[in-house]
């Protein structure tokens, strides 16, 4: 009897904690925020998430700057590490190419006309667009652009595209200590989900509005989805935590490590066969910083790889032995 009340009290504790949205770290007494038709993008079919999207499945595209002769942002920043995270900024952090790039804070500023173009390296339907929160009002910050698609770069764009989910707490947890101005807003929330009228490779994004309010959108990162054909975790007797990601249809692979995650890449050599015992996949991948060789029979769960990190001088392996997980 005690043991069926205790059970039944964890359950009241927990129901109670996801109605006023403390397991997501967003408490909406605080973060109060406007939904409505004076909202960019807004949708009333779409989607309001309390908690963080999964980035289990998304890449990252790369920042390629303004044109073709315009490799950088109008104006760049951070609003993560250096400022702890609260919804603010600190300018010229960073490199106005290369921020954009990926989920990190450090953020490309397209102030209207601009017109920033990402390469998301194939071609998708379904856009993350991660804004950086500098101040309010919620949520037209953190969703004051417009998005379009390519298949030729610096090309002719298609139609808008339309939001279908917004995701509050963004794509960091909810840290009460970083939200030093107590209003319940992080620069790392708010995270929209848009979808595209095709899939396109190159996405394009501008300002909300030509001045004013909704002008200069501050860019953490543009992502899309994808899938893993295969995972594999290292199951050496001393394990390593290391894991290896490999889509073999776009042919990309993302290796991580503890530490270290050297994200999604395509890479440079990606051979694919079968034979009478199943799928054979050898993967060889340089670039400027990192190194890698790979060699898998996923029908037998067998991988073996070596990373070596090229900047920091480190090197990394996996192995996944046949039988063991």
């Amino acid at each position: 009897m005690y043991r069926k009340l205790a059970l039944l009290l964890i359950a009241a504790l927990f129901a109670l904690l996801s109605f006023n949205g403390v397991v997501y770290g967003y408490n909406p007494a605080i973060a109060t925020y406007t939904w409505n038709t004076s909202t960019p993008n807004y949708n009333p079919s779409a989607s309001i998430h309390l908690g963080i999207i999964s980035l289990t499945n998304l890449v990252t595209g790369d920042f390629l700057g303004l044109s073709s002769t315009q490799p950088n942002a109008p104006a760049y920043g951070d609003s993560g590490v250096s400022i702890g995270w609260d919804d603010g900024w600190k300018v010229n952090v960073g490199h106005p190419n290369t921020n954009g790039d990926k989920l990190d804070g450090l953020y490309v500023q397209l102030i209207s006309p601009a017109e920033g173009w990402w390469d998301m390296g194939f071609a998708t339907k379904q856009v993350v667009v991660f804004l950086s929160q500098d101040h309010g009002p919620y949520l037209g910050e953190g969703l004051e652009v417009r998005v379009y698609g390519s298949n030729t770069l610096w090309g002719v764009a298609s139609g808008q595209a339309v939001l279908k989910e917004v995701f509050l707490d963004g794509w960091r947890c909810h840290n009460p200590s970083e939200d030093k101005n107590g209003n319940g807003w992080c620069s790392d929330d708010i995270a929209g989900v848009f979808e595209l009228p095709s899939s396109y490779r190159y996405v394009k994004i501008t300002a909300w509005s030509c001045s004013c309010d909704y002008s200069q959108p501050e860019v953490d990162a543009v992502a899309s989805t994808t899938c893993w054909c295969y995972v594999f975790e290292d199951s050496s007797c001393l394990p390593r935590g290391t894991i290896l990601k490999i889509n073999t249809v776009l042919k990309l692979f993302q290796f991580i490590a503890p530490g270290k995650d050297f994200g999604v890449r395509h890479a440079s050599y990606m051979l694919i066969w079968t034979s009478r015992v199943g799928v054979h996949i050898i993967i060889w991948h340089e670039d400027a910083e990192m190194r890698l060789y790979a060699s898998a029979s996923p029908d037998t769960d067998y991988c073996v790889a070596y990373a070596s990190d090229k900047i920091a001088h480190r090197f990394y392996g996996l192995t996944d032995k046949t039988g063991f997980e």
